[in-house]
């Protein structure tokens, strides 16, 4: 399908490609796809948003119709200064993250990559779970290499995605972290990295908890050695259960602010978080049920819940009708792209901005960070899920449960 809106097109859904396709033919002009993200389906609600019947399908009924499917295009885009697309194979986010799995997703991405070879695609931004499964883009690298693509994971601007939301929920709420206590849930590439851009910052927390698996203990031992030597922040381990929940007595339920970056759905509990926390969740799945942090944020008003790891790209013309869970999401589009997405739309802009394969490097990061405003880009409205939350309403009664 494609829409014809406001002196632009996007060609949308499952029939969408073919149709830009034959319109790039009709046009005589080279078929060309110059950033591509691939992604995919994170859960139950995500298929009817290709194809809307399949509401009408149990879980292993969509999985099955997924798994007979080529990998599609849910949308082309056309910006500013480039033509962007966003890819989905036929697994979704549970079955990428079985063990089983793993080798069929490696080989996924590698048939991807083949595939936007063919549209001269020069970025491929790996959003979810596929960055962490191909090792942080590392086991494809090659394979991009040998083709031209720039592979990227995106974890330096969803790094920075991360701290900016993080940031606006202190500038928003008229906050002062420097004696507040910060817990960070998942020192992975996104947790840790975090931490790391927090602590060159100048308004920093007084204490920042480190949360991990128990199977991660010297990873994180080592990380808190790195952030005591550079910083007169107090730095405070903890350890989950080994299935990745927090535990009860967690200094997480006690932290003006929480952030997570996980793999472990609903891994932390909202009715145990004390009155004036602030959230921000990164997590594939979610680590915290936005009904329930609604409910009570709603009802409440003593918790600020944020989604992050999207950015308003409308500074190069990006616009997206995708049904996506935006609130913005309605007849004239969606100015928000991922933040991983937004890494490759950033190097398309400036190719001397580093691509991110492994852990982001802090440098990396920074150069990011300073990119997003010389571009334009900003941090959208805070929100829980597709609600915005009413900042104006909490701003007043949240200083008194400091």
């Amino acid at each position: 399908m494609q829409m014809a809106v406001a002196n632009q097109s996007t060609w949308l859904g499952p029939s969408g490609f073919a149709s830009w396709l034959e319109q790039q033919k009709a046009q005589k002009v080279p078929p060309r796809l110059d950033v591509v993200m691939f992604g995919h389906v994170r859960d139950d609600n995500d298929l009817p948003r290709l194809f809307p019947w399949a509401s009408h399908l149990t879980s292993e009924e969509q999985r099955e119709l997924l798994g007979s499917l080529k990998p599609m295009f849910c949308e082309i885009i056309p910006c500013t200064a480039m033509t962007v697309g966003i890819l989905i194979p036929p697994m979704d986010g549970p079955e990428l993250l079985a063990t089983a799995s793993f080798l069929q997703a490696q080989q996924l991405l590698e048939e991807a990559l083949d595939f936007v070879a063919e549209y001269k695609t020069r970025i491929v931004c790996l959003a979810g779970l596929n960055g962490a499964l191909s090792f942080y883009g590392q086991s494809v690298m090659e394979k991009a290499q040998k083709l031209g693509i720039a592979l990227t994971t995106g974890h330096a601007m969803t790094t920075t995605c991360v701290f900016r939301t993080y940031q606006r929920a202190v500038q928003d709420l008229a906050l002062d972290p420097s004696e507040d206590r910060m817990s960070i849930v998942g020192l992975g590439s996104i947790g840790a990295s975090f931490a790391r851009l927090l602590l060159r910052q100048r308004q920093r927390p007084r204490e920042l908890v480190l949360v991990d698996q128990p199977n991660r203990r010297q990873r994180i031992e080592q990380l808190a050695e790195e952030f005591r030597s550079s910083s007169d922040v107090k730095i405070s381990l903890e350890f989950t259960t080994p299935e990745g929940h927090l535990l009860p007595d967690s200094a997480c339920y006690h932290s003006r602010y929480l952030i997570s970056a996980i793999s472990s759905s609903n891994a932390i509990d909202i009715d145990g978080l004390a009155s004036g926390t602030v959230l921000v969740d990164d997590s594939q799945p979610h680590a915290w049920s936005r009904s329930q942090a609604w409910k009570r944020c709603s009802e409440r008003q003593d918790i600020v819940p944020c989604d992050t790891g999207i950015v308003d790209s409308r500074c190069i013309g990006y616009y997206s009708y995708f049904p996506f869970d935006f609130t913005e999401n309605d007849a004239n589009g969606s100015s928000l792209s991922w933040s991983c997405f937004t890494e490759g739309l950033m190097k398309m802009l400036d190719d001397d901005l580093p691509s991110t394969i492994g852990e982001p490097l802090i440098e990396n990061v920074l150069r990011y960070h300073r990119a997003f405003d010389r571009f334009g880009f900003a941090i959208p409205a805070l929100r829980c899920g597709p609600r915005l939350i009413p900042v104006e309403q909490i701003r007043g009664e949240f200083h008194r449960f400091s």
